[in-house]
């Protein structure tokens, strides 16, 4: 019986463009909650912004936020990790020595931000919609790290190899879209959030289910049962699930309906 889902946010749920979770997938996750299972949007993003997005259903649901970093359920952070400040100082000085890249700097609630152009500056504000301050240098602020991200307005596939070389022995470093490579603390990835969360809730792999798209879901496409790869992933992202999907709610309603093979 599936009693947890976890499920990423960019390109899995929001598709073709979308900025807003659809109302029938907001609809079917009222359902699931409504019977008693935990969801989890799973995500890269700050939890602020996470937790917009999922109106009325919002409180009831548990946030694995920063690709694993912090998780939060119902208001109580369930766990963590707070990278070493030193580490995070110079990354970000890696990034901003980058012509085409853009930093964005996790605290718990705020993202740091010194855009080098106009459009990165709309991009986090205005579309992504975070919590966020410009600080005049990022040495100075007061606050513990989760995460860091590039975002390499050119596409990352230019600079990851820069990344992975300089920074992959050091820190957790995983592309995490068609832009952004993310560096947490060393295992830290939502497959591990995950994991810790359903041995804490009493939950087996088994009833468990995930969805995801990118690389930063790879491992926990891995970790339960019940995993499925949207259909429009790479390659190497599908081989790490179960199945592929065209889209979450055609998954959902299977379960909704109680027509799911298990």
């Amino acid at each position: 019986m599936i009693r947890f889902i976890a499920c990423d946010i960019d390109g899995t749920m929001l598709q073709n463009g979308d900025t807003a979770v659809p109302e029938r997938l907001l609809a079917n996750i009222r359902k699931l909650v409504d019977r008693g299972i935990v969801f989890a949007p799973a995500s890269g993003r700050q939890y602020p912004t996470m937790k917009r997005m999922f109106g009325d259903v919002a409180n009831e649901l548990m946030y694995i936020c920063e690709n694993g970093a912090l998780v939060v359920y119902k208001g109580k952070v369930l766990s963590e990790s707070i990278m070493d400040r030193e580490t995070v100082m110079d990354i970000v000085d890696d990034i901003l020595s980058m012509p085409a890249c853009e930093v964005l700097l996790s605290g718990r609630d705020i993202s740091y931000i010194k855009p080098k152009t106009e459009a990165y500056f709309r991009r986090i504000h205005d579309r992504i919609k975070n919590n966020i301050c410009l600080p005049n240098d990022f040495r100075k602020l007061n606050d513990d790290f989760i995460k860091v991200a590039a975002c390499d307005t050119s596409g990352v596939v230019n600079s990851k190899d820069h990344f992975m070389e300089k920074w992959s022995d050091k820190v957790q470093t995983v592309v995490s879209g068609e832009l952004y490579m993310d560096f947490t603390n060393k295992g830290v990835n939502k497959g591990n959030a995950l994991l810790t969360v359903l041995d804490r809730l009493g939950i087996s792999t088994d009833d468990a289910m995930a969805f995801g798209d990118s690389y930063n879901d790879a491992e926990m496409l891995k970790a339960v049962k019940y995993s499925y790869a949207m259909a429009d992933a790479e390659t190497a992202v599908k081989k790490c699930a179960a199945y592929t999907t065209e889209n979450v709610s055609s998954i959902l309603e299977r379960i909704i309906r109680g027509d799911f093979d298990e």
